[in-house]
């Protein structure tokens, strides 16, 4: 019997060891590793349930905005993957320092994600916190360790709407994409 028992506890110990490393696993398949935002896999965890959770609340919506550093491909090419890696990291810090009612995500090589819940009331409040931010990521500047500096602005293109609960998640992302585009192409005329 007590070989038994030891057999058990160790096979329980073991258990508990695997289970705490898929934990942690999960976690780090939900969080970009360059700025550690929670990622687009995250996203689509968590965005409908918190969709589902306030679906029939009239008293609030949820405001998602959609961020893209324009020309980041060109930041790569021009002052390496440090620097372009740290403007990432420091979009990110801007994004987090929102707050807690505001959640983050990196869903592509220069995009970003926020969503918010807002009562009706506070709306106009939270665009103002969300167009601040684009204002303050566009004053971004950085220097490398080999003194590289982005001088030039950061080109920040943002579109934030409230959710439309008629559409999936995944539309109303795609919808944001197909605005801000609109929204550039309007720029360029």
């Amino acid at each position: 019997i007590r070989g038994l028992q030891h057999t058990l506890k160790t096979t329980d110990q073991n258990f508990k060891a695997v289970r705490a490393r898929l934990k942690e696993f999960k976690k780090a398949t939900m969080t970009d590793m360059v700025t550690r935002l929670s990622n687009d896999i995250h996203l689509q965890n968590v965005l409908p349930e918190m969709v589902n959770r306030y679906r029939n609340n009239e008293d609030s919506q949820i405001i998602l905005a959609l961020i893209d550093i324009e020309g980041f491909g060109q930041y790569n090419m021009t002052y390496g993957h440090e620097l372009a890696d740290n403007l990432l990291r420091t979009c990110a810090k801007h994004i987090v320092n929102l707050g807690g009612k505001y959640l983050g995500w990196r869903i592509g090589a220069d995009e970003f994600l926020i969503a918010t819940l807002a009562k009706n009331s506070e709306v106009d409040h939270v665009m103002s916190a969300l167009e601040s931010l684009k204002t303050r990521l566009s004053k971004i500047r950085l220097q490398s360790k080999t003194k590289a500096t982005i001088t030039e602005p950061v080109d920040i293109k943002m579109i934030a709407k409230p959710l439309n609960l008629a559409w999936g998640v995944t539309d109303n992302i795609n919808h944001l994409y197909i605005e801000m585009r609109k929204s550039q192409s309007a720029e360029e005329s």
